[in-house]
């Protein structure tokens, strides 16, 4: 018998609580429902009541009431004047993104300008060292060609010397450098190199003996 008493008192509670909960909620709803209803009117001004720094105002669905409100509730003057506004912001936001693409512009005009400076200082640079190149190649085809006619005089003089007794060659070359007589020697026979040298000995002993040793040492470093 409690216990149908207690399960009775529960579900009158909680019917308590529903109708309580189901009245608020139809009052919010025409709440809500009136507030909308004096807006459209023109009763009331919801943008106006609703302070612009309210939290109010980010709850999406009534934010976009609020906005709806404001536009609403203007006049034509003020409605130009917000017109006029946003097109001047939007001209104002291009400007802005034409300063920036100037800018931007500028900066790869500069960076452009800085690379053709670098490119045309190394171009300077090889041309520079283009020519130092081919100097160098001058002073070393005519250090080639002054070599080449010196070999081509020792070959000369090599042959009239092999064609002279030892006794008379010995004693032109004794006149002649030392590196000069060792590379005529060397390109006579050994025969005839050993003639001229016993010669040499009996005319200048120092200089017949510095010039064997000449030839012996290019004859170890061939």
């Amino acid at each position: 018998m409690a216990e149908n008493k207690n399960e009775k008192k529960k579900i009158k509670k909680k019917s308590y609580f529903l109708i309580t909960l189901l009245l608020f909620i139809v009052f919010i709803v025409t709440l809500v429902g009136g507030i909308v209803f004096l807006d459209s009117v023109g009763l009331i001004n919801v943008s106006r009541v609703v302070p612009n720094n309210s939290p109010i105002r980010k709850i999406p669905y009534v934010g976009r009431y609020i906005l709806y409100s404001y536009e609403q509730h203007l006049s034509d003057e003020d409605r130009l004047r917000e017109i006029s506004n946003q097109y001047q912001e939007s001209l104002e936001l291009k400007r802005r993104e034409l300063e920036l693409k100037e800018e931007l512009l500028k900066q790869i005009e500069l960076d452009i300008k800085t690379k053709e400076d670098n490119l045309q200082e190394k171009k300077m640079e090889f041309t520079d060292l283009e020519e130092k190149l081919k100097i160098q190649q001058q002073e070393i085809d005519k250090y080639k060609k002054n070599y080449e006619g010196k070999l081509a005089n020792i070959d000369k003089f090599a042959g009239i010397y092999s064609k002279m007794d030892p006794l008379s060659a010995a004693r032109m070359l004794e006149q002649v450098d030392n590196i000069v007589v060792s590379q005529i020697l060397e390109r006579m026979d050994d025969a005839k190199i050993a003639r001229i040298l016993e010669n040499l000995i009996n005319i200048n002993p120092k200089k017949s003996k510095e010039i064997t040793e000449l030839m012996t040492k290019k004859g170890e470093n061939n």
